[in-house]
């Protein structure tokens, strides 16, 4: 450990490194003291010195008080102070296991290197002690602000970057104990695991999170993400079954396809496409059940998959944009006398208030399938 002492007949600060055995003197005028952690004069030039302390600032000063230059820029305490051979860089290394360097000889306060984490020489009890000082300060903050969870993240990833893992699982689970309906402390807490590569305890705290929380769609989402890079595709689909009887909403069936659709389990996908349309029997649920269906050159298919939402949903408010599919599909297939029934079909059955966008597309149709007869009729028959 490091002290300071003061002399009033000398009129001196006295200051004692005991790692090095030998005093240095400057005189009392010289800037405010602070809790010293180190302090070094540059070889050859012997006219400054460099003293780094606990208030997270290091100066430069001369033998006569006047400081020449403040070096800020650590996010933590600073343990240790060293110059480079030429007097012209300073190094100061802190006790958050980062190095900064600095140039002497510009005027900014910034860093021109910074190491983070970087594996310094600290003496162990000398940290054993910063830990335990900074433990009881956050021990003392989370006590007052207790419903605080920024506090508790902070805590939590402070035992992290110290390489504690048991600490800091202790400091996420009491967090939990707080407010577990907090979905960014599970997100965060499983990222620390898997960040760390604890694979089973960052599924242990996943599968905790979706089973109290199992609307919160990112947990779900996060959880599946990960199984899938471990390549555990068989505990990924396990994973969004049981998602699935929660019914979530479209976007929840529809990620569940794709991801079918990336191993190209095509059945897999339209099985869920089935389900998908019995949870949320709406025309956008359809149509996209029936796309699905053409892309991959199934057209048969993809005409019962239209036929059975024109059964379910004709007098839904949306049906209009149905039959629009459901004609373009068969003008796709070169079956214009299908489209043009479909069309008609339509017609006849939604109120013209909510057919005009059907209206505009059957006469677009006529015009270029059918003729001038044809037209005029649509006009006098739906105008």
């Amino acid at each position: 450990m490091r002290s300071s002492i003061s002399s009033k007949i000398q009129k001196r600060r006295k200051l004692l490194s005991e790692l090095r055995q030998r005093l240095y003197y400057t005189p009392l005028e010289s800037p405010p003291w602070h809790p010293h952690q180190d302090l070094q004069i540059p070889r050859p030039d012997n006219s400054k010195l460099c003293s780094c302390g606990g208030d997270h600032k290091s100066f430069t000063g001369m033998f006569n008080g006047r400081v020449i230059h403040k070096f800020r820029g650590h996010d933590g305490e600073v343990n240790a102070v060293k110059f480079n051979e030429y007097s012209s860089v300073v190094v100061l290394a802190g006790y958050d296991q980062s190095l900064r360097a600095w140039d002497c000889k510009s005027h900014s306060t910034e860093p021109i290197l910074v190491y983070i984490y970087f594996s310094v020489n600290t003496d162990a009890t000398e940290l054993s002690e910063h830990r335990l000082r900074k433990r009881k300060e956050f021990e003392d903050l989370v006590r007052r602000v207790r419903w605080n969870i920024s506090v508790w993240i902070k805590y939590a990833q402070w035992e992290e970057s110290q390489k504690d893992f048991n600490r800091a699982r202790s400091v996420w689970e009491r967090a939990l104990e707080v407010d577990y309906r907090n979905h960014t402390l599970w997100l965060k807490y499983a990222e620390v695991e898997m960040k760390n590569k604890f694979i089973n305890h960052a599924r242990n705290v996943w599968d905790r999170a979706v089973t109290l929380l199992p609307r919160v769609d990112q947990l779900w989402y996060k959880y599946i993400h990960m199984e899938e890079m471990l390549g555990n595709v068989a505990g990924a689909r396990q994973i969004f079954e049981r998602w699935m009887r929660w019914m979530p909403d479209q976007r929840g069936w529809l990620s569940y396809v794709k991801f079918e659709l990336r191993y190209n389990e095509i059945e897999r996908a339209r099985q869920i496409f089935e389900r998908f349309v019995q949870c949320h029997p709406k025309v956008a649920a359809w149509i996209r059940y029936a796309k699905f269906e053409m892309k991959n050159g199934e057209a048969a298919r993809s005409r019962n998959v239209y036929e059975r939402a024109v059964e379910e949903l004709a007098d839904d408010e949306e049906a209009e944009q149905l039959f629009v599919a459901f004609a373009e599909f068969e003008e796709r297939c070169k079956e214009s006398e299908r489209a043009r029934s479909i069309y008609k079909f339509a017609l006849d059955h939604i109120p013209k208030g909510r057919a005009e966008v059907l209206y505009r597309k059957f006469v677009a149709f006529e015009k270029q399938y059918g003729d001038k007869e044809g037209i005029d009729v649509l006009h006098k028959v739906y105008v």
